[in-house]
């Protein structure tokens, strides 16, 4: 009998898991090891990585493993258990054994680590399960089940077996759900139950969770290996008993002088129920559905996902996200350049906008003042340190404040502008307004030629603006006094409205649309770091089309953005002007 007390320290936390918790008592039950191999005959082959959701000392995990599993990972609410791995032995002929599979554990409550496992979409070939018995789980912790791409898992799940208060769930009915809503298209498994609790929630053909039998291929009834007088290293498998036709009353528990324990192996491919043994066939035989063969394995980010499983369940758990700057998603770094990162939780969980996490990894290693410059960069930044799902520094966020304060400041211009010299400060516009109807038609330089009233006086309309590659030819006389022919080219502003049918039109200066002018799209050469002509653009109308028909918003100047530091300025001028006076 291998029983062992529950460590005090998380007493509490399993008085939180179940309702019943304090009537159950402080003890749990380490599966012998014999009696896990012996259970393990009928798992596949091949077993990579195998999950148990409730491993305590990892005895099952470590009897179910063979020489093709790598990796064993484990789930318990109690720290104390010893996992450590089996020591490499030698065998018979002198030669060293294959190196044991390593185990991962996370200590954690697993009513509160599942719903982690689902934003991730933790998916896992192979279970092996021997959970508390008879420990009423809250439902409110597993309520994705409800979701489950399984039907009879969804149909489980809604069921109410009658002993449990409504906001409860059997804790071996619970385990067994959630395993086969984490189970891949080839993912199966055993778990270990009372027998009695089994069949009447399980298998019995009125069972209220009679929709997991439908997934369950072998129902093994064995006398229990923690009875008294039952041999410590488990018992031995009868592997006929309790396996017989599903439409019969037969698979209730045996009369037995010793309490039984029913082992259900089940496959979320498995359809079927159990079938009636064929004469000859093995018990292997009877699993239908899709499975895994040979040394494929169908989920290769099983481990990856445990592990930002267990980050993310570390990090929740602690207050390190208080502590040290690596926990930030957006920092900033001594030298004064962002620093951006995801964890592997929010990597792979479903609830991270991807969108988001482009934008936050666009601005690792630029410096805050470099993002300001340009309108898009400015509101990026801004959405990443101000309004977004990610952890931010204050540093970051002090440094952000003064970036656009400086920009600002330093963008202001000395005197209120007219109106063509405010036309450089648009792109911070998002819409304009049009104060009289402009058809788009109306310019004697228009190559643009629409339906009437394009833009209507009244209407705000989305404006742009970008930077476009100029060029034009010309002539000057050479040193020999020739003409020569030359190519001008530069940099120009390109204003961009958008009208009512989404029809873009392009506003630049008059002598831009002359003959001989060409305009393209600018693009940053990445082998040489700087701007090259790209595709043509066609120039709509000109500037002063743009002055007549839209309001130019009026550009706050220093005397309105500072005006006690340009009262200040006016001070140190005029005390500047009498010193040159005398």
């Amino acid at each position: 009998m291998q029983r062992t007390l529950i460590n005090p320290a998380i007493y509490q936390e399993l008085l939180d898991s179940a309702s019943n918790a304090g009537q159950k008592g402080q003890a749990q039950y380490h599966t012998p090891i014999a009696f896990g191999r012996e259970l393990a005959c009928y798992l596949p082959d091949t077993r990579p990585v195998i999950v148990d959701l409730s491993a305590g000392a990892g005895h099952l995990l470590h009897a179910c493993a063979n020489e093709t599993t790598e990796r064993l990972l484990a789930c318990d609410i109690d720290p104390s258990p010893e996992r450590s791995e089996p020591r490499r032995n030698l065998g018979e002929d002198g030669a060293t054994k294959p190196k044991s599979p390593k185990t991962y554990p996370i200590v954690a409550d697993l009513t509160k680590l599942y719903p982690l496992m689902v934003e991730t979409d933790f998916r896992a070939d192979l279970f092996v399960l021997n959970p508390p018995w008879d420990l009423h789980w809250y439902r409110d912790r597993l309520a994705s089940l409800a979701d489950s791409r399984l039907p009879g898992v969804r149909e489980a799940f809604a069921a109410h077996d009658g002993r449990t208060s409504r906001d409860t769930i059997d804790s071996t009915v619970a385990t067994m759900l959630m395993a086969l809503d984490r189970c891949t298209t080839y993912g199966e498994g055993m778990i270990i139950g009372n027998d009695a609790t089994i069949h009447r929630l399980i298998m019995a053909p009125n069972a209220p969770h009679r929709a997991l039998a439908r997934h369950v291929w072998s129902y093994q009834t064995l006398p229990s290996p923690w009875a008294k007088g039952a041999k410590a290293e488990g018992s031995t498998l009868n592997a006929e008993l309790g396996n017989s036709d599903p439409d019969t009353s037969a698979l209730s528990p045996q009369p037995s002088a010793l309490p039984q324990v029913g082992v259900l192996y089940f496959a979320a491919g498995h359809h079927e129920g159990i079938a009636r043994p064929s004469l000859g066939g093995s018990q292997r035989d009877q699993r239908q559905g899709a499975s895994i063969r040979g040394t494929w394995c169908c989920e290769t980010r099983t481990h990856e996902k445990w592990q930002a499983v267990t980050e993310e369940w570390s990090a929740r758990s602690t207050s390190a996200l208080s502590l040290k700057p690596s926990a930030f998603n957006l920092w900033l770094s001594p030298d004064g350049a962002i620093r951006t990162a995801l964890s592997l939780f929010q990597q792979h969980s479903s609830r991270t906008d991807k969108t988001l996490a482009a934008e936050l990894h666009s601005l690792n290693g630029k410096q805050p003042m470099q993002l300001v410059l340009q309108r898009n960069d400015r509101e990026t930044l801004e959405r990443a340190a101000f309004n977004s799902p990610w952890t931010v520094c204050p540093q970051l966020q002090a440094a952000v404040n003064l970036a656009v304060q400086q920009y600002h400041a330093t963008r202001a211009p000395l005197y209120p502008l007219p109106k063509i010299q405010r036309l450089g400060y648009l792109d911070e516009q998002e819409k304009i307004l049009c104060v009289k109807d402009f058809s788009g038609s109306d310019s004697e330089n228009s190559a643009f030629s629409v339906q009437p009233s394009a833009f209507a006086a009244g209407r705000r309309y989305p404006i742009s603006s970008r930077t476009v590659t100029v060029s034009r030819k010309g002539t000057r006389p050479n040193l020999s006094g020739e003409s020569e022919e030359l190519e001008y080219s530069g940099q120009e502003l390109c204003i961009s409205i958008h009208d009512d049918q989404g029809r873009e039109h392009r506003f630049m200066e008059a002598r831009h649309t002359a003959a001989g002018v060409k305009v393209n799209h600018t693009h940053l050469n990445s082998r040489r770091n700087r701007p090259t002509a790209g595709p043509p653009v066609n120039v709509h109308h000109t500037l002063d089309d743009l002055i007549a028909h839209f309001e130019i918003p009026e550009v706050p100047d220093v005397a309105t953005i500072a005006p006690e530091a340009f009262q200040k300025n006016l001070q140190i001028l005029a005390q500047l002007d009498q010193v040159l006076a005398l």
